[in-house]
């Protein structure tokens, strides 16, 4: 199953807003282990937080 939510937008450093992963990840998905799957969810998730908290901080 992909990570992909459905807000495909990729920022300045060329990672998608949405998921958090680099276009490359996205387009390899498919191809990937499981093993490989998982190491890029976990950073995606890790991405994921600290785009929140940095979110949290600025709205105070």
């Amino acid at each position: 199953m992909s990570p992909c939510s459905n807000n495909c937008n990729l920022g300045d450093d060329q990672i998608c807003l949405g998921c958090h992963r680099s276009i490359d990840e996205i387009i390899d998905w498919s191809n990937m282990g499981t093993d490989q799957k998982m190491k890029i969810l976990e950073r995606c998730n890790a991405s994921a937080s600290l785009n929140e908290n940095d979110t949290r901080a600025i709205l105070g």
